[in-house]
């Protein structure tokens, strides 16, 4: 049997994102793991190249504000549908691929729950329109 300990869950705020945060949720109280939080902000660079980058559903913060953007984590935390359980809050700035990757090796969760449509690819779809 697999032993689950440690499990990280990227968010970008999105319902997907808080969906797939449930599951790491209900899997860490079966589990008795623990949860890491992830949210990667864009970094200067990447928010010049698409300058919208920052404007994620429920992210009202510029990329380099890590107090707000931790706010913001807290206030997805504490809706009244979210599980209850200790989660550890991780900020990062880059492109999100990347720094999921990263942050997956420096960290070696047993687990990675994350959505699979975030609010890169609500934007796609809206610009395809």
């Amino acid at each position: 049997m697999i032993e689950i300990r440690h499990l990280l869950c990227p968010i970008d705020f999105s319902d997907g994102s808080r969906r797939a945060f449930h599951q790491a949720m209900a899997i860490a109280r079966w589990s008795g793991a623990r949860v890491t939080l992830l949210h990667v902000a864009p970094s200067p660079a990447t928010s010049a190249a698409a300058p919208d980058a920052h404007m994620m559903a429920g992210a009202g913060a510029l990329p380099t504000d890590h107090d707000t953007l931790r706010q913001e984590m807290r206030r997805f935390l504490e809706a009244p549908s979210t599980p209850r359980g200790d989660v550890e809050l991780l900020v990062r700035e880059g492109p999100a691929a990347g720094e999921i990757v990263r942050q997956a090796t420096l960290l070696r969760p047993d687990l990675l729950v994350m959505g699979t449509h975030g609010a890169l690819a609500s934007r796609a779809s809206s610009s395809a329109r």
